[in-house]
């Protein structure tokens, strides 16, 4: 029997956080507002029967995938 798992783990970036109203674009040192980055892990599992302890099962494969977002990257000053 196969089971399945996903992880979905996002950190944010403490530079030039706020509102996509108040903060916006990229500051002198290109850190942009809002950056985001998730990562999203796929896990499959396999055992011998459905009722398999934990020692039973087996890693049969993983998958990954990143996506980041965030402000345009073009400087912007905000009245």
């Amino acid at each position: 029997r196969m089971t399945y798992d996903q992880l979905l783990i996002s950190r944010r970036s403490r530079f030039r956080a706020g509102t996509r109203f108040t903060v916006r674009g990229a500051d002198a040192t290109g850190s942009v507002a809002n950056f985001v980055e998730t990562e999203q892990i796929c896990l499959t599992t396999q055992g011998t029967t459905a009722t398999s302890s934990s020692s039973d099962r087996y890693l049969h494969a993983v998958a990954s995938h990143v996506q980041i977002r965030g402000s345009i990257p073009l400087r912007w000053s905000s009245p």
